[in-house]
This record gives structure tokens, sequence and C-alpha cells, in this order.
């Protein structure tokens, strides 16, 4: 019955009604043997979708992603959708070198809005020691000089890094 409940709420949620409320009551009849089963649901307000900020893109890619983008400002909001759309973007394989992706959202209680934050980071990248023989490295990998730790008296040396770590 609990299963039940969760998915009648689940279900709303996807319909912008995001503080469901649901009761179960049971009425017994020793005489018939039977079980009867009440349901109450409150919906409470539906919520619409408010603003989309997206954190962690370029001026290049963060007008693409925003176009990707399904759910309009004004629409219904659906429960899941943020976390979806990003597990797409994931799949897709729509971003090389994806670090780890969030959704965070926003309810603004007065207007019913939800405003979502997208937020993208890179992946932590260790730099590749390059051979001393080596005349360069495969692309998109760029070589650049390590950058030595303060106080350290390693020498620096040769590495091959993403470029778009480099900054080259």
């Amino acid at each position: 019955i609990s299963e039940g409940l969760e998915r009648l709420r689940a279900e709303l949620r996807k319909e912008g009604y995001m503080k469901v409320e649901t009761a179960a009551t049971r009425v017994y009849n020793d005489e018939k043997k039977t079980v009867r089963m009440n349901v109450a649901v409150k919906p409470g307000p539906q919520y619409r979708m408010g603003r989309l900020t997206i954190q962690g893109l370029d001026i290049t890619t963060e007008p693409e992603i925003r176009k990707m983008w399904g759910l309009k400002e004004g629409a219904v909001f659906r429960d899941n959708y943020p976390d979806k759309f990003l597990q797409n973007i994931r799949d897709g394989g729509v971003l090389d070198n994806l670090g780890e992706t969030k959704s965070k959202l926003t309810y603004e209680e007065g207007r019913k809005l939800i405003h979502v934050t997208l937020i993208f980071t890179a992946p932590k990248v260790e730099p590749k020691p390059m051979n001393a023989m080596s005349s360069g490295c495969a692309s998109p990998w760029v070589a650049t000089r390590e950058v030595s730790r303060m106080g350290s008296s390693l020498p620096r040396r040769l590495v091959c890094m993403p470029r778009w770590i480099s900054g080259v």
C-alpha cells in the first residue's frame, strides 16, 4: 500500500504538484471479512518552471545546453526532469571531459515557481608525464611545463595535459 501511495505521489509530482499529501485509512468488516481502503489525496499547489541557471560551462557550450533544456519558463514543472536531463547529457556523450553534474532546485513559494540550477564541473585530470624522446602529445593533449609546488626543490618536468586545462 505504501508503495502504491508513493507511486501516486510521484505521478502527481510529474504534473507539478510537488507537495502532495496522501493518507490511507482502512475500515475492517469482521462479519463480511472485508477491508475497505480509503485514500485521501491533497495535491497542493501546482508549481511551474522558473529561471534556468547554468554554472560551470563556457560561453559557447552554455547556450547549447540551454537550447536542449525542454522545460520552458512558466511550463508545469516536472519532478525529476533536471536529473534525467543531466543523465541524458552524460549518457549521450554531449560534452567531452564531463565531470560531476548535479541540479539544485529553489522554490519560490509566493509565485509557486521552481528555479533550477544545473551545475557542471570539470573532471579531475592528472597530467601524464612525457617521454623525453616524445615529439609531443596526442590531440587533444598538449605539452606544458608542470608547475612546481611552492618551496619544492624538484625541477619542473614536461607533461601532457588536456588542452582546456592548460589554457593553450
